[in-house]
């Protein structure tokens, strides 16, 4: 009963995703005709090369169409309902709606979310995502955390592939002046971003039961960890004072770094819960590269993370060279780069994973944020770490410096050491 349940809700799903697919096919067929035959021929260019042989091609790539849904369906049907599962009932929900869901990922991977291709096809695949979501969620606890992992793969995840999102930095900094964000998108993101916060806190809080589930939330936490910092660091940046005070900006900065810190304090206790998840075969011994770029990924935004505290405990004129935050700061650091002891990336890379560690290694070390405590480090605290910026020389490291005179200043006047 179940898998025919299942079975006839996929059906649905992949008629009206063929119904989007088709008509994307048509207008993009229709513009091209258009452009190629509106001098050269008088036929109907909405209608050329589909009147003649368009039902033999309709048909073959309906069927085909059909039958890779049909391969996907069963696919995540074995995968998300067996013996070892649970929450069936809402598992009926999950594995149709992953159907859609792979077209919001795979976009997600090539367009950003202003991608026109990108927002005609996700505005119904989402709607289908919320209905069967809400279905869903009705046969799991409101104490299991599934529910949270749900949302965010199906709501979040195809954002945060990019770190953007619809009305984040790149739709408000690139595309529109400052000065043209309205209080109603400003309001928008910063609901997104405490819901994310909600997400992140619900699966380092409660239990999952289905044990493959919380492998699942295990491996997602650091970059959904990652986005929220993003978000969040978007949310402080200087914004027009008609929708929102500096009083305000100050308290949501001041919010944020404690949300932050909570979330560090997530992410370091997690290798625990990876070590627990590598008792099972599954993911332990088959999937050793997919559980060292969580490792990386997971000491990657740690990092982030430190960097903004050392920055607030500088503002706070609480910094110094040799308390916690520097201390932790500098270990993990020449623990992840390249090179390091026991470094994450070199492990990584000697599995087949070096293309992505050296990625990820560079998004690091030639960051200006990297790069300034590098400098800053050696400067003020006599100590070298890992991780020279491809920029770095005399005149690069005057450039990370002169932008700082203020906290220069903090530093040059306080007792640091």
């Amino acid at each position: 009963m179940t898998f025919l349940k299942a079975l006839f809700l996929a059906l649905v799903v992949t008629l009206t995703l063929f119904i989007i697919v088709y008509i994307h096919i048509v207008i993009a067929l229709s513009i091209y005709n258009l452009a190629r035959y509106k001098v050269k021929e008088k036929k109907n260019p909405f209608l050329y090369g589909w009147e003649y042989k368009g039902k033999s091609v309709l048909k073959l790539f309906a069927s085909i169409f059909i039958l890779l849904h049909f391969l996907l369906f069963i696919d995540y049907y074995r995968s998300y309902i067996n013996e070892k599962t649970k929450y069936h009932d809402a598992k009926v929900y999950y594995v149709v709606g992953m159907i859609p869901h792979t077209y919001s990922v795979l976009l997600g991977r090539f367009f950003t979310p202003l991608n026109p291709l990108f927002l005609s096809i996700t505005k119904p695949t989402n709607a289908m995502k919320e209905y069967l979501f809400e279905k869903g969620i009705q046969h799991i606890p409101n104490t299991d955390g599934e529910r949270e992992l749900w949302e965010y793969e199906w709501f979040f995840y195809p954002y945060a592939i990019r770190f953007s999102d619809m009305y984040d930095k790149y739709y408000m900094k690139r595309l529109y002046p400052t000065a043209q964000i309205s209080k109603g998108t400003y309001d928008y993101l910063y609901k997104r971003s405490e819901r994310l916060y909600e997400i992140i806190e619900a699966l380092n809080t409660k239990k999952i039961a289905d044990l493959y589930r919380e492998a699942d939330s295990i491996k997602k936490i650091p970059l959904m960890a990652y986005y929220y910092r993003e978000k969040a660091q978007w949310l402080s940046q200087p914004t027009p004072t008609n929708i929102i005070s500096e009083v305000e900006k100050m308290k949501i900065w001041e919010e944020s770094g404690a949300l932050e810190r909570k979330i560090k304090e997530w992410l370091q206790a997690l290798p625990n819960r990876m070590d627990y998840q590598m008792q099972f075969q599954e993911w332990g011994n088959t999937n050793l590269k997919a559980l060292l770029k969580v490792e990386a990924t997971r000491q990657f935004i740690v990092l982030r993370l430190m960097q903004d505290e050392l920055y607030r405990e500088i503002y706070a004129n609480k910094f110094h060279c040799n308390n916690e935050t520097s201390r932790d700061y500098i270990n993990l650091r020449n623990r992840f780069i390249m090179g390091g002891k026991n470094s994450i990336l070199d492990r990584w890379s000697n599995i087949g994973g070096s293309k992505e560690a050296y990625i990820l290694q560079g998004d690091f070390k030639d960051d200006s944020n990297s790069d300034f405590f590098r400098v800053i480090l050696k400067k003020y605290c006599s100590v070298e770490v890992l991780g020279i910026s491809k920029y770095a020389s005399e005149f690069h490291e005057k450039n990370i410096l002169d932008p700082n005179k203020k906290i220069i200043k903090i530093l040059e006047t306080g007792d640091i050491k």
